[in-house]
């Protein structure tokens, strides 16, 4: 019970100052994903082979809800723009704090399923198939109020892929 009221407290404390910057909005954004080129041993052929660099255009739009200056929550789809029609529906918590007066960053936790075309090999003939992977992205955000209702945002994320895949944003989030 102590530990119930005292979360509490802490949640109403940390709300309290910032109420007035609360709400649901929507956001949208373009970006550019990266994963770098690798060089993968296949067993099967004994061979090594190499393949390049994956550069994308991507498109993303979610609703959210921000709870203060401090903390908000999000879900989207996006859709990475590969050839392999990869695509993900995600949720995120923002963790941030104001810097200047219009101007905010923050950490961005979150956790996405992807899905993905891929050709894969059955009774030596290759097939198309839709893959499903789950995986944690983490990264930074910085947010530009423009006026009451509308912020500029920046994000950098960083993906739990192999490959070392990343993710450069930028948009535009509209609150209610």
């Amino acid at each position: 019970m102590k530990k119930q009221l005292g979360l509490s407290i802490l949640l109403a404390s940390l709300a309290t100052p910032a109420m007035a910057d609360s709400g649901f909005f929507v956001s949208g954004d373009m970006g550019l994903f990266y994963v770098s080129s690798e060089k993968e041993y296949d067993a099967v052929t004994d061979t090594v082979e190499k393949w390049d660099s994956i550069r994308e255009v991507t498109f993303a739009g979610g609703i959210g809800y921000q709870i203060n200056d401090y903390f908000e929550v999000e879900l989207g789809y996006r859709d990475f723009g590969t050839d392999d029609d990869a695509t993900s529906t995600y949720s995120n918590l923002n963790i941030g704090a104001p810097i200047a007066e219009n101007l905010r960053l923050y950490g961005i936790l979150g956790y996405q399923r992807i899905r993905a075309k891929d050709d894969i090999l059955v009774d030596d003939e290759f097939q198309s198939a839709m893959l499903d992977d789950d995986e944690w992205f983490w990264g930074l955000g910085m947010a530009f109020k423009a006026n009451e209702n509308w912020d500029v945002r920046f994000k950098l994320l960083s993906h739990d892929a192999g490959n070392n895949p990343l993710s450069l944003s930028w948009g535009a989030s509209y609150r209610f």
